[in-house]
């Protein structure tokens, strides 16, 4: 049985998806678009999509037809991206020790930290859980939210079954 390794080109960054395989895997979209499966990672007056560009994970808000992703402090939104379509999956918090459970779901790399793995988490900011991205080095999850890039230190983070 052969892998299929999916390449994501955004900006100057080249990331590489998860294979399919793995039990989830990344579907391109714009505009609003959310495909079958797709998995919820928040709600915020409907449904928040775990969404990426590649180098950053965050929530893809359907009505407002953007991915919103953390990143420098901001919330930055993008028409093009690519949702999470997982089979079986459950959200797990992390432990007091930040040991990242076997199987957390990857949503590419941090070009900033030469290729550190970036994992989907979520987390409740204002009373509301919102997908955002974890990196082992900063040991936080970084939630968009109303234009800003929030820190938030309990926190879930996706298991692929």
């Amino acid at each position: 049985m052969g892998l299929t390794l999916v390449v994501i080109a955004t900006g100057a960054v080249m990331t590489a998806i998860q294979p399919a395989a793995a039990g989830y895997r990344w579907v391109t979209g714009r505009n609003g678009y959310v495909p079958p499966k797709a998995v919820v990672g928040g709600f915020d007056g409907e449904n928040l999509y775990v969404c990426s560009i590649g180098v950053g994970i965050g929530k893809l808000v359907p009505k407002q037809k953007k991915c919103y992703v953390p990143y420098n402090g901001n919330e930055s939104g993008y028409d093009k991206y690519q949702v999470l379509v997982v089979d079986n999956f459950h959200w797990a918090p992390l432990t007091s020790d930040l040991d990242l459970p076997p199987g957390a779901i990857t949503g590419g790399t941090d070009g900033v930290k030469g290729g550190e793995p970036v994992y989907v988490c979520n987390a409740v900011v204002a009373g509301k859980w919102i997908p955002g991205k974890y990196t082992a080095s900063h040991n936080v999850c970084y939630v968009p939210y109303k234009g800003k890039e929030i820190e938030v230190k309990n926190f879930n983070v996706l298991i692929s079954r």
